[in-house]
């Protein structure tokens, strides 16, 4: 399934987080789609005992896949824009804000964008796999393939000194059982455990 807003009010033109210039038309597109059968979807809605949101979600019905069955392009031929933020800034609530660049926040973007190129160029698998996901304890599935490999960092509450993980890769969202067989361009690898690093690193500051 694909996330997609409903609400016109999701839709800036003019915005970091929006390289493609996409506008709320394309929610009358996402109707006009289900109208003509060639997408499912299920409305979001929001739980009222944890007041937790769901956006919608779409998936293709049959009819569209069959347009694309005699495709002439692979996978690896669909890429992320070339203008997709990889640094964001959320509020207290988790939404993406817009910001004013800083040379910090240049320097780490040049970082990520060098970073995402060599994820591009990369081939990285699973080789103990016989279906392209991971199917999670939740039973929802984990897709494992190269589109999945774009790398973010999101920062929290309005401030650049809160949060900064590196989000996005498929392998940070399997367990230790399949790291173990990860293979990056066919070469098996290695993951190293640090036991105790977060103190060990305190420890190493203070000499």
């Amino acid at each position: 399934c694909t996330a997609i807003h409903l609400n016109v009010r999701r839709y800036t033109g003019k915005s970091r987080y929006n390289p493609r210039g996409i506008s709320r038309t394309i929610i009358e597109v996402v109707k006009e789609m289900v109208g003509q059968k060639l997408i499912h979807i299920k409305k979001g809605y929001l739980e009222r005992e944890s007041g937790k949101g769901y956006i919608a979600r779409i998936w293709p019905t049959e009819s569209l896949i069959s347009h694309f069955r005699k495709a002439r392009y692979s996978i690896f031929e669909i890429n992320n824009h070339k203008d997709t933020e990889s640094i964001k800034l959320r509020d207290e609530n988790k939404e993406d804000v817009e910001y004013v660049d800083t040379p910090e926040t240049i320097r780490m973007r040049e970082v990520l964008s060098a970073y995402n190129q060599l994820l591009a160029d990369t081939h990285i698998d699973g080789s103990n796999l016989d279906v392209p996901y991971i199917t999670k304890k939740d039973g929802t599935p984990t897709q494992i393939n190269q589109n999945r490999k774009f790398i973010k960092r999101i920062f929290n509450n309005y401030a650049w000194t809160k949060g900064g993980r590196f989000y996005g890769g498929w392998w940070q969202q399997v367990g230790s059982d399949c790291r173990s067989h990860i293979r990056i361009n066919g070469e098996r690898t290695i993951e190293v455990d640090y036991s105790g690093i977060h103190i060990a690193l305190l420890y190493a500051e203070k000499g």
